[in-house]
């Protein structure tokens, strides 16, 4: 019996094939890359509108607070929450706490309890605390210039009537 050349049976796959599927998932890979990467700036924003939705709540218990006291429309008074003394504007929390008082910075305890730095001990790349004379700062490099904002800000009442009479929350996530 004579063997011929059409008889045998090739089983696996061409150079040619290979290489066409490394160059499909190549492209494959090229177009989902972009998704992958992507997935950092949305975890750092959904952890600071975590932040955000607590400085909200933070702020309305803070005013519910003052209302049962009657302090709610007083410029500078103090409540009791949490066991500490905190210090209120126009029945809102202060940014920072003074006379003794502690402000939404201590009230929310960011600094500790979810391992955010405070600005004296912050690298680029950190999670910033902020606190200036009226504002409340956290987020993503906020001491390095606002090219970079990725944060989150409470500003307390500034007492000059209307909507400053209550607090404000801005973000910016441009930076993240």
């Amino acid at each position: 019996m004579a063997r011929t050349a059409l008889s045998h049976k090739h089983t696996g796959f061409t150079l040619i094939e290979l290489v066409v599927v490394i160059i499909i998932l190549g492209i494959l890979a090229v177009v989902a890359a972009p998704k992958f990467i992507n997935l950092s700036r949305d975890a750092k924003i959904s952890a600071l509108e975590g932040v955000k939705a607590a400085m909200n709540s933070t702020a309305t218990f803070a005013y519910a607070r003052s209302s049962i006291e009657g302090t709610e429309k007083d410029d500078r008074s103090q409540v009791m929450m949490n066991d500490q003394l905190v210090e209120m504007k126009l029945g809102y929390p202060e940014s920072y706490g003074e006379n003794g008082g502690v402000g939404m910075n201590e009230l929310m305890q960011i600094d500790s309890e979810l391992d955010f730095c405070l600005a004296s001990s912050c690298d680029a790349g950190d999670v910033n605390v902020i606190q200036g004379s009226s504002t409340y700062s956290v987020g993503y490099n906020v001491l390095f210039g606002e090219a970079e904002s990725c944060y989150v800000r409470y500003i307390e009442p500034t007492g000059t009537g209307g909507q400053a009479d209550t607090f404000t929350i801005t973000e910016d996530y441009t930076g993240c």
